[in-house]
């Protein structure tokens, strides 16, 4: 009898054939509760790394073989061998790979590290200002009340803000906590970058806004208690660190109103800020070298000075730039024989400075409270005035423009409570900048700020600098202070140059308008607010204002742009 092969029985044969081969198969569905069982590892369990080791699964065939690995259907090919060809062709690659490798790093590491010099060879300072501190700031006033607690109408109840903020409100000046927070925060910032100041210069503006309604004596105890405050604290922060500070138009009795005569009010100043500046805990490099004497005699003439230290390598100038204010004129009694005389033989003692510097061999940091340009707070063109007078703005110019400006390492202005800078060009086309600083105070629309920099000392040139803030919206929120890192200047301005110096803000200036450099312009917008509601509105206006601190100019400026 013939047996008939079917091609049902060859199917079956087959089955049993591929269930022989793997018997996990068969028993997958009948076992796999139990399997689940003798897996879990509880916490009383305790776990034999011996065990582990020597038990290791994937040594063991059987153990492959109850997972259910069986040998991959496809062909194995035989491993290639590796000709001479084939092997220089692989190596002409790799060299080529690693070329271009080393290119990257060479031109990233450049930028990335503007300095590859030896922390020896650098310094870093703080620039603080415009503390402004109100000793009768209320924390649950409102910022229409200057964050004073009394009534806008006579017969009413003071208005009360919707919340507390007692480190500081916008529109206000600042209590006594933001300016020891904020003093707190330059002491431990610094420590998680292992920075070390040097030096702090301080430009001015130590008392509030809003004391024109008080009488003589309670205008003097004001401004003396928030000066000899400040001054106090910055010396209990800073004992063995030098602190140069400036005069503002607030650290005088009465806004802008400069002493003449017989006042004695420089004297009264000089007394506070004399353990500042001479430092007599200072190692002796950073020691002002300068003599007390030679300080003092400029300090009670005008309130300016100059001191040196390293040594006498690096001479720190503060000026009293109210005497080439034109505010002081408006306001002040002053005879303007008297005004200008002062302000001709501050000029005259300024350039003297620059030429002993010049034939020292020295470089010199320029600081003052008022800056020389356009006041542009107020946005309206009709509104815009000149902060100097024209002829001690060009003169002021020519000198560190034209005549000097091998020796300026750069000049530190406050005032403005805005991050911003400028451009100071002379008549035959020589130019210098200049660096603006954000403030303490928040009460124009900006978030409390400082400024850490970085120079280079056998170069004698800027290198960065570091902007801190305090976020005062969230500050009040959540009632705790956090100093952040806003931005540095070499990542959010980058250049091939390294160096903070006139070229590199000429460049910056043009970015601000070139339609392929917006992000310069949307960086330069938020900064300049210390990222306080910012606004891009005023484009123009603010490239104006960086590129002609001449009125004149500034204004033809705004009309080639067609700003109203």
């Amino acid at each position: 009898m013939t047996a008939t092969v079917t091609d049902n029985d060859i199917a079956d044969c087959q089955q049993e054939q591929d269930d022989s081969n793997t018997p996990l198969l068969k028993d997958i569905d009948r076992g796999s509760s139990n399997m689940a069982t003798d897996t879990v590892i509880t916490a009383n369990n305790a776990i034999n790394h011996d065990k582990i080791i020597n038990d290791n699964i994937f040594d063991d065939d059987d153990q492959v073989a109850m997972i259910g690995i069986r040998e991959p259907p496809f062909r194995r090919y035989k491993r290639r061998t590796c000709t001479p060809v084939r092997c220089l062709t692989c190596l002409v690659v790799l060299l080529t790979l690693l070329c271009l490798l080393l290119v990257l790093l060479l031109v990233f590491y450049d930028r990335a590290m503007p300095t590859t010099t030896d922390d020896q060879d650098i310094a870093h300072f703080y620039h603080m200002t415009d503390f402004h501190l109100d000793a009768t700031y209320n924390a649950s006033s409102p910022s229409s009340t200057y964050c004073r607690y009394y009534s806008l109408t006579p017969n009413a109840a003071p208005p009360v803000a919707a919340k507390k903020a007692y480190y500081g409100r916008v529109g206000c000046d600042s209590p006594h906590v933001l300016i020891d927070n904020a003093l707190l925060a330059s002491k431990v910032l610094p420590i998680t970058t292992q920075k070390h100041v040097d030096f702090i210069i301080a430009s001015g503006d130590f008392v509030c806004h809003g004391l024109g309604g008080l009488s003589h004596d309670e205008l003097y105890n004001r401004v003396f208690h928030a000066m000899t405050y400040t001054s106090t604290r910055l010396l209990q922060a800073y004992p063995a660190v030098p602190i140069f500070p400036a005069i503002g138009n607030n650290d005088v009795i009465g806004d802008y109103l400069i002493p003449y005569g017989n006042n004695r009010w420089y004297e009264t100043v000089f007394s506070m800020w004399s353990a500042l500046i001479l430092c007599p805990l200072c190692p002796d490099h950073l020691r002002p070298i300068s003599s007390f004497n030679d300080i003092r005699q400029t300090f009670l003439k005008g309130g300016y000075y100059k001191v040196e230290i390293y040594g006498g390598k690096l001479a720190i100038i503060s000026l009293n730039t109210l005497y080439w204010d034109t505010e002081v004129i408006k306001r002040s009694d002053i005879p303007h024989d008297i005004f200008f005389q002062a302000a001709n033989e501050q000029l005259a003692w300024f350039r003297l400075q620059l030429e002993i510097a010049s034939n020292n061999s020295q470089s010199v940091i320029i600081e003052g409270h008022v800056p020389p340009g356009v006041d542009t707070y107020l946005g309206s063109k009709k509104d815009f005035v000149r902060y100097w007078f024209d002829n001690y703005t060009a003169v002021y110019t020519h000198y560190v423009a034209t005549l000097y400006p091998h020796v300026i390492l750069g000049q530190f202005f406050a005032h403005m409570h805005k991050d911003d800078f400028r451009l100071l060009r002379d008549v035959n086309g020589m130019s210098s900048f200049m660096l603006l600083s954000p403030s303490i105070s928040p009460i124009y629309s900006n978030n409390p700020s400082f400024r850490l920099l970085t120079l280079h000392k056998k170069e004698w040139k800027l290198l960065d600098y570091i902007q801190y803030y305090l976020d005062i919206d969230l500050t009040t929120a959540y009632n705790q202070t956090d100093w952040l890192e806003g931005y540095r200047f070499s990542e959010h301005y980058p250049s091939k140059n390294k160096y903070i110096d006139t070229e590199r803000i000429e460049e910056l200036s043009s970015n601000l308008i070139n339609p392929l450099k917006v992000k310069y312009w949307l960086n330069y917008a938020v900064a300049r607010q210390v990222r306080y509601r910012f606004s891009t509105k005023a484009r123009f206006i603010y490239y104006c204002a960086v590129e002609f601190i001449q009125y004149r100019s500034f204004t033809r400026c705004l009309d080639a742009h067609n700003i109203n």
